[in-house]
């Protein structure tokens, strides 16, 4: 290959089909290191959702899976369907849940490209590093091939995002494929809705004539509308029709469905109080291990590098506009639009750090425009990029992951339910995730959630009575499932409220909580 045609492949400008190659070979690569996935998420709702609805189960149980139980199983069906089918092959398995992981890191590769200054030497290979880099954070990565990576939604936004910074003369096909993938996007994931509105904000500020502005926002809203309907409409249509709540449980507080409390049943554990808390949380996990946005222990300061270089854009663009002279281009505002916008609202609306996993994507095109003034100049601009992949090398190096749950090894998922009578009863004591274990019964054992993050002893609504009139008045043999490690105490309330005492009790044989579990026979207390 010729000189030219090496630097236009390295700037980019030719062999585009190699760079996702690339991604691919990477991420399956170290997916198929990894091993199995046994996280929480994944024995609570994904695997029992996966299957409850095709078996028949989700109509005879009672909330096993806890508020879960009733989250949309767009992506739990096909998801489910893969791991049964490659379960023997762990490696393979973990490659291809590994997928949609890859598409998304290739679109935010192609963004990061489009912030490269023209003629930058090697640009190519220069997002790649910072995309590949963003793509390693706490937020995504330590979800690589698990059911919590929530790969398929965040591609579905970075590909809307892109269709916002394409410079075609189409606004309004742009607008409808933008709002398409939005929509895809929020419908099969509501954690995504925060981004949806960012693209929104951006679109207001996208390539567009003025005159049209305002037709290509109803054209973005209307299609993002109707793609979210079609995946999740029927749904949400069930939910309503069957619990009187289109998001039964969440937002019960609006809702008032009489078969759960009216409350929000949201997780407002990691929302920051005050206006300090509020600006700087990024730096929170930056610095030291934190769990301020999340259940375990995490340090990465991507997002606080992040957020000084948003500042620091805001400020240099500010100038510029002060000034009257050339700042970022229109992609570039686009991009920084969405980033800004879409961090305020994740913080506003979750504040969990798993959900961050789309603007983690975009780190790399944050640092790329915060430091184009530098790298637009030939003189500084190489001492620039080397200093930057020192920094970005030196925050790798300080970044502790939290572990979520695997196997050591890729490894098959095992797991052996002791032989029990027909039409028994199955409780559910405690609130550890243990409705995975419905997979393995035929629907006419019956599982009941007595104990959960959503129904309690004695607590109101429809659905708590209807697991209370199930246990007390079941004729049959009735079981009872807990974890006395993970939840200490809760079963023994559980046994109380309902004059119950346990015999016959033995260890459930599985590697997803390593034999944590225990089976017993519920008998009356007197």
């Amino acid at each position: 290959m010729p000189d030219a045609g090496v630097g236009e492949f390295l700037n980019g400008y030719r062999g585009r089909w190699i760079w996702p190659v690339a991604i691919m070979v990477i991420f399956s690569v170290a997916a198929g290191h990894l091993g199995t996935d046994v996280d929480w998420d994944l024995r609570n709702y994904h695997a029992y959702n996966a299957q409850s609805l095709l078996n028949g189960r989700f109509w005879t149980d009672i909330a096993p899976a806890q508020l879960q139980t009733f989250l949309s199983p767009a992506l739990d069906i096909p998801t489910g369907a893969v791991r049964d089918w490659l379960n023997d092959t762990p490696v393979i398995l973990n490659i291809a849940l590994s997928v949609p992981h890859s598409v998304a890191v290739w679109l935010a590769f192609e963004l990061t490209l489009r912030t490269v200054p023209t003629g930058f030497p090697g640009g190519a290979l220069f997002a790649l590093a910072l995309t590949l880099f963003s793509a390693i954070g706490v937020a995504g990565y330590p979800v690589l091939a698990t059911s919590q990576d929530n790969a398929i939604p965040v591609a579905c936004t970075l590909g809307g995002l892109l269709c916002l910074v394409d410079d075609t003369d189409r606004p309004f096909t742009k607008s409808a494929c933008a709002g398409l993938l939005f929509g895809l996007a929020a419908g099969l994931k509501l954690t995504e809705l925060p981004y949806c509105l960012a693209g929104a904000v951006a679109l207001l500020l996208a390539p567009i004539s003025r005159g049209r502005r305002l037709q290509s926002i109803a054209v973005f809203t209307l299609s993002g509308f109707a793609a979210g309907a079609v995946v999740c409409g029927p749904w949400w249509l069930f939910l309503y029709c069957r619990y009187q709540n289109p998001l039964f449980p969440f937002m019960n507080n609006w809702f008032h469905s009489p078969f759960v409390d009216s409350l929000p049943f949201t997780d407002e554990r990691f929302k920051p109080h005050g206006l300090g808390p509020h600006l700087a949380y990024p730096f929170y996990w930056a610095l030291r291990p934190s769990s301020a946005a999340t259940e375990l222990y995490v340090r990465d300061p991507r997002f606080a590098l992040a957020y000084v270089a948003a500042l620091a854009i805001i400020v240099r663009q500010s100038a510029c506009r002060w000034r009257g002279v050339p700042g970022l281009n229109q992609a570039g505002v686009v991009l920084v639009a969405f980033f800004t916008t879409g961090f305020v609202l994740w913080q506003l609306m979750f504040s969990i750090l798993r959900y961050l996993a789309t603007l983690e994507l975009l780190i790399g095109v944050m640092i790329l425009l915060a430091l184009q003034p530098l790298l637009t100049m030939q003189r500084p601009r190489a001492a620039v990029a080397c200093a930057v992949i020192a920094v970005l090398a030196g925050i790798q190096a300080v970044t502790d992951y939290p572990n979520w749950g695997r196997l050591p090894f890729p490894t098959p998922l095992r797991a052996e339910f002791p032989t029990i009578e027909p039409n028994s009863l199955i409780v559910l004591l405690d609130s550890s995730p243990m409705a995975y274990l419905a997979n393995l019964l035929p629907p006419f054992v019956r599982f009941v959630g007595a104990n959960s993050n959503l129904i309690q002893p004695g607590s109101e609504g429809i659905l708590s009575r209807q697991a209370e009139m199930a246990i007390r008045t079941h004729g049959g043999p009735r079981y009872g499932l807990e974890d006395p490690v993970d939840t200490p105490g809760a079963a023994d309330r559980t046994l109380a409220f309902y004059g119950l005492r346990r015999d016959d009790c033995r260890q459930i044989l599985s590697n997803l909580d390593n034999n944590a579990i225990r089976i017993c026979r519920l008998r009356a207390a007197g």
